[in-house]
């Protein structure tokens, strides 16, 4: 638990706002819980503040009290993003501090906040659910199996399917392709000729998974829930301002509504090791140089003695 998360974990809903001592910040910083129980994070100044503006799911409010007495509120209203307002904060905070006036320190936490709605509407707009199940696979792995196999801070890193490079995970000379399929699924589908082509062996991954009703609900079985338990798993907060921006460059918009996404129970996961004798198609097997881009599909049972485990 990081210390933003535990400081709102321990303050009573509805109780004023809490000042918290910030070295070197000339605003100043304070946190609390409305009366309705949402978290919310203000900044104290002499002089009137810049205005800042709301966005769906964060509420900004700015308000005078007297003369010399000037609050702006960021309010939450989405309690499932909680996590990700914890870093959003911290970020808001590091902007300030160092500043040399409080209009400067405001000047840069609206900057902070202005590229953190940039991220939040995600000119990709809308995911499919295509596109969301792939995200759900690629953080269920990363979740399951890169943090448990390796340090936190290297697993994160070590993502880089947001990045749309050849492979969704590189960690030193090893790699590791994601697809997430349909546990009655009988073939994957290899998107580009780059997805299974490299000099050093790798994995390929099925994320086996089940669709389930609105109403299932086993704690990590949406993009959100996945993404929560990774955030609680990261204490260091440079590395949850890198995971959330990756979330966000996948395509995911954090601000949005995502309720119509379907939820997935994942079955297990296939490892499958992928070297020169697995059947793929690669640039330097098609004959025509006219020829950039291959989509094709592989059959599940065909490739079983490629089987390296699964979890």
């Amino acid at each position: 638990m990081t210390d933003i998360e535990r400081m709102f974990s321990q303050i009573p809903v509805g109780m004023a706002l809490a000042k918290l001592k910030v070295e070197d910040c000339p605003i100043g910083v304070y946190y609390g819980r409305s009366e309705s129980g949402n978290h919310r994070f203000a900044f104290l100044t002499e002089n009137p503040p810049i205005v800042i503006e709301s966005t769906a799911h964060l509420k900004v409010t700015q308000w005078a009290e007297g003369t010399n007495t000037y609050w702006t509120c960021f309010e939450l209203l989405e309690d499932y993003a909680k996590q990700v307002f914890y870093v959003l904060c911290n970020n808001l905070v590091k902007a300030a501090i160092g500043c040399q006036s409080e209009d400067i320190a405001m000047a840069a936490v609206k900057n902070r906040f202005l590229t953190w709605k940039k991220l939040f509407k995600n000119p990709s707009a809308q995911m499919t659910e295509e596109l969301y199940k792939g995200l759900f696979g690629e953080l269920f792995f990363l979740k399951e199996y890169l943090m448990a196999h390796h340090d936190i801070a290297v697993a994160v890193n070590a993502w880089s399917g947001p990045d749309k490079t050849a492979k969704d995970f590189s960690v030193s000379s090893d790699w590791y392709e994601i697809k997430t399929v349909s546990t009655n699924s009988e073939t994957v589908k290899i998107s580009s000729l780059t997805q299974l082509d490299a000099e050093e062996p790798g994995h390929l991954v099925l994320v086996k998974t089940e669709k389930m009703s609105n109403e299932f609900d086993n704690g990590e079985c949406t993009v959100e829930q996945l993404m929560t338990l990774i955030l609680k798993l990261i204490t260091d907060e440079s590395v949850k301002d890198e995971f959330v921006k990756k979330i966000i460059q996948y395509g995911y918009d954090v601000d949005g509504d995502n309720s119509s996404y379907h939820k997935y129970r994942v079955a297990k996961m296939n490892f499958y090791g992928v070297n020169n004798d697995f059947p793929k198609i690669t640039a330097d097997k098609v004959p025509y140089s006219e020829i950039v881009r291959v989509i094709y599909e592989l059959s599940i049972s065909s490739i079983e003695k490629y089987l390296e485990g699964e979890k």
